[in-house]
């Protein structure tokens, strides 16, 4: 594992070592998990946003697609495709019959 030097100010410290204590584990497992758990809201929200399709969400978390659809519906977080979206691909669809 690599070491990472952070500044972080005294009140995020203070959360870090509540976070620690309220959990029962050490500060540098807290941060990892909240690192992690970042990184997960961060790629969800571009989601949601449209700026990154279910394939590469899949792939940036490391989980199958199934999975990500799994972890959508536990987020409430809907496709971001509009209807006229869902016509144009139904129109495209017949036409590559």
């Amino acid at each position: 594992m690599n070491t990472v030097s952070v500044r972080l100010s005294a009140e995020e410290l203070k959360k870090i070592r509540a976070l620690s204590k309220q959990e029962g584990k050490g500060k540098s497992t807290v941060v990892r998990e909240l690192i992690r758990e970042g990184f997960i809201y961060k790629s969800l929200q571009a989601y949601r946003e449209g700026r990154r399709s279910i394939g590469t969400l899949a792939q940036d978390l490391g989980i199958s697609i199934s999975a990500t659809i799994d972890l959508l519906a536990n987020f409430g977080i809907e496709a971001p495709v509009t209807y006229d979206d869902y016509l144009e691909s139904v129109e495209t669809l017949q036409r590559l019959k």
